[in-house]
């Protein structure tokens, strides 16, 4: 799928590496730690099984112009307490922050999910300390609707509601 001036590639069986790249470069987290390199693995069989079984899930994001990998994001299912919801994550490398790729990836994704989605909540959970995450979710749609735990980490919950 493309945007203006993102390439977004399901993530498949060729991506491994730089999914585990992604999420193992504490470059690439400032609000909670980088994956272990197993935690990445896992996570990236369980991104590309998502794929393959709903035909949706989260893309590589690259600039369309050069190709250059800069972040992953999309929705994925997942179980909350209050029930089934499609979880919309994004993580961006330094140099891909502050240039409106997340909010372009985060429109992206929701009309996306609108048209091939199940009809569940799209929710975004994020560090309680994450402002530029918290100004995102709101500019685009997303209501917080509670402040709890998640893994381990105070964090608030938004929903989308347009």
């Amino acid at each position: 799928m493309r945007t203006a001036r993102l390439s977004l590639d399901p993530i498949g069986p060729h991506d491994r590496d730089a999914v585990v790249r992604m999420q193992t470069d504490p470059a690439n987290f400032d609000y909670d730690q980088p994956n272990s390199v197993e935690d990445a693995h896992d996570q990236y069989e369980r991104w590309s099984a998502h794929w393959l079984t709903h035909g949706w899930g989260y893309w590589l994001v690259r600039i369309s112009a050069t190709d250059q990998l800069i972040g992953i994001g999309g929705g994925c299912s997942t179980e909350l307490d209050d029930g089934p919801a499609i979880n919309i994550f994004y993580r961006f490398r330094p140099m891909a922050r502050g240039k409106g790729y997340a909010s372009e990836l985060l429109t992206a994704t929701v009309e996306f999910l609108t048209r091939v989605g199940p009809d569940q909540p799209m929710v975004i959970i994020t560090d309680t300390d994450n402002k530029p995450s918290i100004v995102l979710a709101e500019r685009n749609g997303f209501t917080q609707y509670k402040l709890g735990e998640h893994r381990g980490r105070p964090s608030r919950f938004f929903r989308y509601t347009g």
